[in-house]
């Protein structure tokens, strides 16, 4: 499926919350239609019929704008240095060994140096370029970083990209070769040094898309209910890639791109909201750096909160 067939749904922002709490109540959607419409595994029907929660097994990235693409850091520092698609992994293997060779200065815990998913992870939540994408299971963590830097003076969107976990965890297998297949069938969640290895450095890459989360979890992806999607070949984009796992009408609204427009209103009261219910940068981010940083959306609160 290519980007502009994706499915997109549109909301006003004052219908965010109940849109994910109260589905049924939001206008002009019919979530049971939405719902149903999609292809499930035995499994997943299971998992749904055992909760009553809307978009149970479901996870989500929030962005600022509906334009901008489903993007690793690694694919947009290097598309910024002009580096070939086909180089990317090579850059990537010598951006992992700089960060293993010098990381011991800055902690005591130092993974299995092919524990790529561990490596990965810590790299993300330091601010290196990697080819991990972060999602989350809670749709109020991904909208407050879709819009802590907005223009809070002016109308506008953002978005949130929502997809089945529950699909994507059956899916992405159905484009493994067999000898993959085989060793996800001695380790079915894929985080043993043996399968890493083998997903990473396979000469001829796949073409899938792979949902993580490292066995040992820091204090951020905890707070923040945090994993990541990642592409098995960096020879191509992941947003591509991932589109095109959808190769049956029955699936197309496993991934679906939320799109939330916005008065200057709307998005003080949805800012004020997230206050309110905690989330900020100083409680997904502990420590000194996420208190500083929580101070700039802070003074725009008590700027802003009279108005509201």
């Amino acid at each position: 499926m290519k980007s502009e067939e994706i499915t997109t749904v549109i909301i006003e922002c004052d219908d965010f919350v109940k849109f994910f709490l109260y589905p049924h109540e939001v206008h002009n959607f019919h979530y049971k239609d939405f719902i149903n419409k999609t292809k499930c595994s035995p499994h997943h029907e299971t998992f749904q019929k055992d909760s009553d929660i809307p978009w149970n097994g479901w996870i989500f990235r929030g962005q600022a704008s509906p334009l901008w693409n489903l993007s690793p850091t690694i694919e947009r520092t290097f598309s910024s240095l002009n580096i070939p698609l086909n180089k990317y992994h090579e850059r990537e293997i010598s951006l992992l060994r700089e960060f293993q060779r010098t990381f011991y200065q800055y902690s005591n815990h130092i993974p299995d140096l092919n524990d790529y998913y561990e490596w990965f992870a810590i790299m993300q939540h330091s601010g290196a370029p990697t080819r991990f994408l972060d999602f989350t299971y809670t749709p109020f963590v991904a909208a407050f970083f879709a819009i802590e830097n907005l223009n809070f003076s002016q109308e506008g969107e953002f978005c949130l990209w929502c997809i089945d976990k529950i699909w994507m965890e059956y899916k992405f297998k159905e484009f493994l070769p067999d000898f993959i297949k085989k060793q996800y069938e001695i380790d079915p969640l894929g985080k043993t040094i043996e399968t890493q290895k083998i997903i990473m450095n396979n000469e001829n890459p796949c073409n899938t898309i792979i949902n993580i989360s490292p066995f040992y979890l820091n204090e951020r992806q905890q707070i923040q209910q945090g994993l990541f999607l990642f592409s098995t070949n960096l020879s191509k984009p992941l947003e591509q890639i991932l589109f095109s796992m959808i190769d049956q009408e029955d699936e197309k609204n496993k991934i679906f791109k939320l799109v939330i427009k916005y008065t200057p209103g709307q998005i003080r009261k949805m800012i004020n909201f997230m206050d309110k219910i905690n989330i900020s940068r100083r409680t997904l981010f502990p420590g000194l750096d996420g208190f500083a940083a929580s101070l700039k959306l802070k003074s725009a609160l008590a700027w802003l909160t009279p108005f509201i």
